[in-house]
């Protein structure tokens, strides 16, 4: 009688556990990367955005370096106030990307590092203050969180970097001494406008993701009635309000 060929046994155990291992060992390769990815995507797609909305605000310009329309600053509040604080030293690319890929540097590189550190500690540490100090709600279902938000991230940050910025500038000697009252008007108002409308819109449109919000009780529906706090249409109304302070802003620097 012949007799019948096995297939070959892998060393140490039987072919259905070589087989087995075989296949389990390349999602072992990968296993490092599965909470990489996630966080990886978020940066890329962020830094993907900031760079087309800085390409647009560069031909609002009032001034060299300073815009009338900024976008950006939007977004960025947009990424730390729902994927954290973690995200942080992502903003710290931002302006290294402009000056590679949009337009080539107007200051020294300590001068560009020192107002990149600048506006990243100013943004993170507004968000840190709306998260952790007065304990917002991202999602900002109450009159409470809008109201934080429009003071602190509308206002206070932007102004404290405008005038940061502006400051920074007249010592480079590009930008009047003459003028820094209206300039920083400007650089707020273009930064202000932008947040009071990008962000809120954004965060709005992430409760429709409650993944994103697992550590947060969910929101009452849209056709109920909310005791605490407007539905999102008086959210919207509110942030418009915010938006149409940095822009009267706007509309003074443009008459300058």
């Amino acid at each position: 009688m012949e007799s019948q060929s096995l297939p070959p046994a892998t060393a140490g155990g039987s072919p259905a556990e070589g087989a087995g291992a075989a296949a389990a060992r390349p999602a072992g390769w990968f296993a490092p990367w599965r909470g990489v990815r996630g966080p990886l995507v978020v940066c890329v797609a962020y830094l993907v955005l900031w760079l087309a909305l800085d390409a647009v605000a560069s031909i609002y310009q009032s001034h060299q370096e300073v815009s009338l329309w900024y976008p950006p600053t939007g977004l960025t509040f947009a990424l730390l106030l729902v994927f954290g604080l973690r995200y942080a030293p992502v903003l710290l690319l931002t302006d290294v990307l402009h000056k590679v890929l949009i337009k080539a540097p107007t200051l020294g590189l300590v001068s560009v590092g020192v107002r990149d550190v600048l506006t990243a500690v100013v943004y993170v540490g507004v968000s840190a203050a709306l998260l952790h100090k007065v304990k917002i709600d991202p999602r900002l279902p109450t009159r409470r969180d809008v109201t934080w938000f429009i003071t602190l991230a509308c206002v206070a940050g932007p102004l404290l970097v405008a005038i940061g910025q502006v400051l920074q500038y007249n010592a480079a000697g590009m930008l009047h001494w003459g003028e820094l009252p209206s300039d920083v008007a400007a650089f707020w108002a273009g930064s202000a406008t932008c947040i009071g409308v990008i962000a809120p819109a954004l965060l709005l449109a992430s409760r429709r993701w409650p993944s994103l919000w697992r550590g947060r009780p969910a929101l009452p529906q849209a056709g109920s009635c909310c005791r605490n706090g407007p539905s999102p249409a008086g959210t919207g109304r509110a942030v418009a309000a915010a938006g149409g302070c940095g822009i009267s802003g706007l509309r003074r620097a443009r008459r300058r």
